[in-house]
């Protein structure tokens, strides 16, 4: 872990020892959903965190997008949907 810390090149390191990494990076790239998602100057630890973060913001957006569907839904139930009563 030290020697890969300290090496002053990039590389790409794949592996389920989270001690090695949590001792050997510095920014972690993660493929999800298709897209890349960086975290610069970023420890393991500070990943892990950060993913949290994301996945509960994602999940805060996604319930909201859920109420607003509902809320229109709603208010085409109510009052249909033709142009004449709008």
């Amino acid at each position: 872990g030290k020697y890969l810390a300290s090496f002053p090149g990039s590389l790409v390191l794949v592996s389920h020892d989270l001690s090695l990494l949590a001792t050997s990076v510095n920014n972690i790239a993660e493929i999800s959903s298709g897209a890349l998602l960086t975290y610069v100057s970023c420890d393991y630890d500070h990943y892990l965190s950060e993913k949290e973060f994301r996945a509960k913001a994602a999940q805060a957006e996604y319930d909201r997008n859920v109420a607003e569907a509902e809320r229109l839904q709603a208010y085409i139930d109510k009052w249909g949907a033709s142009a004449t009563k709008a």
